[in-house]
Parts: C-alpha cells; structure tokens; sequence
C-alpha cells in the first residue's frame, strides 16, 4: 500500500481519503466545547474570563464605595474630637434640636439667648476672582479655656448638592447631616474630600467642573481670608455698668443681633444663576 497524491492504492485500486461522518461530528462537538469554556484557538478569553472580570470590577467598585463612606463617616464622628470640643458639639446639637427651622439668623439668635459664644462669620467674596472666592454666612462657637473654634453650618449638605450625582457621590451626600457641627480642622478636610468627589462625579460624566465647584472655591466660603471677612460677635450682657458699653465694630449688644443679620447683603447673580444663601450656588451650567 502505497500514499498517491492523497490517495490510498489498495490490491491496485485506488480510493479517496476521507473522514467519516461520525469523526466530523465530534470534531465539531469538541470545536463548540472549546468555544463554551471561554478559550479560542489563539489564546484570547471569551465569555467565561470576561464575566470573571465584571465580577472583579463591581467587587473593586463596592469596596471604593465602602471605603469612601467610612471615610465620611470617620470625619463626621464627633467623639474624635478633643474632649472641649466633643462637649461643646454635643451640647450645640442639644439646642439645634429645639428649633424647627435651622436656618442661619435662627441658630445665631438661639444660640445668643442661650449664653453661647457665637460668632457671625460673613465670608465676603468677590474681587478678581470671584467664581472662586465665594460669599457665605456661617456660625463660629468659641470652645471655652481653650483656642478651639467649632462650625456650625445649617446648610451643609445643601453646598455639596449638584444636579446628577453618579451612584456613590449620591451615596456620599445622602450619609452627610443637613446641620455641620464640628472643628474647623475637620470642616477643611471634609471640605476637600466632598470636594474631590464631586470632581470625580462631573469627569465620570463628561462635564467640566464649574470653577465654584473646585476644592479652592468651597474652602474659601468657610475659610475666608481675613480681610475678606466679617465677623460679629453676640456680646454677653453687661450688667452694673456706669457707662453704656462701647459697641465696636465686632462686637455688638445682645439686643442688636437683628441689625446685625440685616447687614447680610445678597450679591447680583451670574446669568443663569441663583444665589443660595449668598453663594454662587445652582447654576444652570453643571
């Protein structure tokens, strides 16, 4: 027997090689088990590897989810404070529960008739850059015996809110309180941390950020340069005085605290913008 051309010679005839129905069907059974088990002939991943992958993405994403709340969480804990300061949030919390209404002129009269060492903060804003250099109204406490100052801000998560947050940032809004009670120091961080979320949020979208959305623009409306800045102090009453007391240009009588709040000033908004509570807040461009 002899191999001619692809033929096989047999007792000097010749046949055709061919393979049988039966040898074809397997070899398209085993070709379509391959192709089942996610490996191509050239080594690339299908199905299988790929659904393996998604898995991996969405666990990695739950876990940056995960981690990023506790982040909030950990800066927004008030037994981490020092003590002084723990006590006196503690004590500012009890009073903001007795109002229905937490607005900024409210907290400031409430916490005055209640002996507390309040101050009106006025971040004025405005020069060159004023898309950055924003104007808000926020309350300061004294921590008394020590150079603590704690924040109270009524509209805390209202100044992180934007129009379409992705999943987590809506996450991260919805675990922060409408009423901040807290240090400076915790205020600045947190700041920064809403603050690049809020970035990551707009890019995963495809948006620019608004420059009054930048890290540097919320800071500078709780964090103020000093001579962009007002600040008017509740006086304690003075009693057995011969004199009437000398009203300063921050520190005012306890009965003049309405005066004070009228000073408040609203400035003009951009086109196709509001103002919120005098800041740059819910333009139209997102």
């Amino acid at each position: 027997m002899r191999m001619m051309n692809g033929n096989v010679r047999r007792g000097g005839a010749a046949t055709t090689a061919s393979t049988s129905p039966r040898t074809a069907t397997a070899h398209a059974h085993a070709s379509h088990a391959t192709t089942i088990f996610g490996l191509s002939f050239d080594g690339e991943t299908t199905t299988g590897d790929s659904c393996q992958s998604q898995t991996h993405v969405q666990s990695q994403t739950l876990n940056a989810q995960r981690l990023a709340l506790q982040q909030v969480t950990k800066l927004l804990d008030q037994t981490m404070l020092k003590p002084a300061e723990t006590n006196m949030c503690h004590s500012l919390n009890e009073l903001l529960q007795q109002l229905p209404n937490a607005t900024i002129s409210a907290v400031y009269e409430h916490f005055g008739n209640n002996n507390v060492p309040c101050t009106l903060v006025t971040a004025l804003g405005g020069g060159g850059d004023y898309l950055r250099t924003l104007r808000w109204t926020f309350i300061e406490v004294d921590v008394p015996q020590t150079s603590s100052r704690i924040v109270v801000e009524p509209r805390f998560r209202e100044s992180f809110d934007v129009a379409h947050p992705t999943p987590l940032l809506k996450k991260i809004l919805n675990a922060i309180p409408e009423v901040f009670v807290g240090s400076t120091a915790r205020l600045r961080t947190l700041v920064g941390v809403l603050s690049e979320h809020i970035r990551v949020s707009f890019h995963a979208q495809g948006i620019i950020v608004p420059p009054w959305r930048h890290e540097i623009a919320m800071t500078s409306k709780w964090f103020p340069q000093p001579s962009r800045c007002r600040r008017v102090s509740w006086a304690q009453p003075i009693r057995e005085t011969q004199t009437p007391p000398i009203t300063t240009a921050t520190t005012l009588p306890n009965n003049s605290h309405k005066q004070a709040m009228k000073t408040i000033t609203v400035p003009t908004p951009l086109e196709g913008c509001t103002v919120r509570g005098g800041a740059l807040e819910g333009c139209t461009v997102r």
